[in-house]
């Protein structure tokens, strides 16, 4: 049986490397029945952009091309969580804008066969949530937002939300937005990000497995 200081440990670093899941392990009374829960990442990228295909464009603008390649990254943190990446940059002279989104299906498994992962990735999902952040209503069943300045310049917009035991990480960068961007561009870039959010919200099963 897994110790809780392991869990602890593996999942610190989890949430540190790509704002994944912690909590407390044990169910609670009126949870949803763990065997619902969601089983693996998804089968690559092109499920998850694919779902959010109209969003992505429109926030790319012309520079959206339909044939970009995600960079893909899986990662394993053993008895706690599965995450599969998804990065594209859509550029063309000086402009670039980025799409970033972070799938984490949590697997917590304390060896009894009874564990709930919705339980374990809802409770891991507030403890991450940054004090300043944004709370979002009707994306998922929990979800908030924060916008800061992107790394190198521009602006960057992340919203993550949860369904069940999945957390997803939206990332939205605008990397020419400049050092003071505008209230107007901040808005725009925060309901691009939003209508990405809500489309990968919506159809969970569309790029999920059970």
């Amino acid at each position: 049986m897994i110790q809780r200081s392991s869990i602890a440990a593996l999942a610190a670093g989890c949430a540190l490397a790509l704002a994944s899941c912690t909590g407390d392990t044990g169910s609670r009374e009126g949870e949803t029945n763990p065997t619902t829960a969601y089983t693996a990442t998804p089968n690559g990228c092109p499920a998850v952009v694919g779902v959010a295909k109209d969003p992505i464009a429109a926030f790319a603008g012309d520079l959206y091309d339909p044939n970009a390649e995600y960079q893909q990254t899986t990662t394993t943190y053993e008895q706690i969580s599965d995450v599969l990446t998804c990065y594209a940059p859509y550029s063309r002279a000086t402009s670039t804008r980025t799409v970033y989104v972070a799938v984490t299906v949590g697997k917590f498994d304390d060896g009894t066969g009874k564990a709930d992962r919705v339980a374990f990735a809802r409770d891991g999902f507030n403890q991450n949530r940054p004090t300043d952040a944004t709370p979002v209503a009707g994306v998922g069943e929990e979800a908030y937002l924060e916008t800061k300045p992107a790394s190198g310049g521009g602006l960057a917009t992340s919203l993550n939300f949860r369904i069940q035991n999945v957390s997803v990480l939206v990332k939205l960068a605008d990397l020419n937005a400049g050092d003071s961007p505008s209230t107007e561009s901040k808005a725009q870039l925060e309901d691009s990000t939003r209508s990405v959010a809500q489309a990968l919200a919506n159809n969970p099963d569309g790029y999920m497995s059970r």
